[in-house]
């Protein structure tokens, strides 16, 4: 997921660039509520480091995914225009991959897609992000919101359709920060 975010960022910077953007824009691009993002990393990454066991794991998985939830509603709350638009997006997409994963108890992997994305072997599960990955099969809950859709060449990875939503939020967020000040917070003369 690494290599999707790096995408994302750049394809944000691309635009914005485009669009006649300035990276001296994006000071303006506030980030509220940061402690809450900087428990959710945390906690997020405690199975990478640690063995814990698996109703723990789906547990932290469930807290980690549930702060970022509130860490981009609280965000989109003070932003205006196109990055409030951006952080919708960014929403959108967590909720899915958040519901996809609640109700199967990880995010479904469809190991057709997996072969075709252009990786051998059975992925490990347990390690890196196959922790919160569990085998899409017919029993699986809202199958087509889990990781169903190969990437294959130099990517190698299958994403799901919340990923495709975090990807473009994350490229809008830092595109529209990069343009004037629409990234500036609302202040509290400027709200309706």
């Amino acid at each position: 997921m690494f290599i999707l975010l790096l995408v994302s960022i750049a394809a944000g910077i691309a635009a914005g660039l485009i669009a006649h953007g300035s990276f001296a824009n994006l000071k303006d691009l506030q980030l509220r509520w940061t402690p809450i993002l900087f428990v959710a990393v945390v906690v997020g990454m405690v199975p990478l480091l640690v063995k814990v066991p698996q109703p723990l794991r789906f547990g932290v998985l469930i807290a980690t995914m549930l702060c970022m939830l509130v860490f981009l509603a609280l965000n989109i709350a003070i932003a205006r225009g196109s990055v409030r638009a951006g952080w919708a997006t960014l929403l959108v997409g967590w909720i899915l991959n958040f519901v996809a994963i609640a109700a199967n108890g990880g995010m479904p992997l469809s190991m057709w897609a997996y072969a075709r994305s252009g990786q051998s072997g059975s992925p490990t599960f347990g390690e890196n992000d196959f922790f919160k990955v569990v085998i899409a099969d017919e029993g699986t809950i809202l199958r087509p919101l889990g990781d169903v859709i190969p990437l294959a060449g130099p990517l190698e990875m299958v994403i799901s359709v919340g990923d495709v939503f975090l990807g473009i939020g994350v490229a809008m967020v830092i595109a529209a920060g990069m343009r004037a000040r629409d990234g500036a917070p609302v202040t509290a003369s400027e709200r309706p």
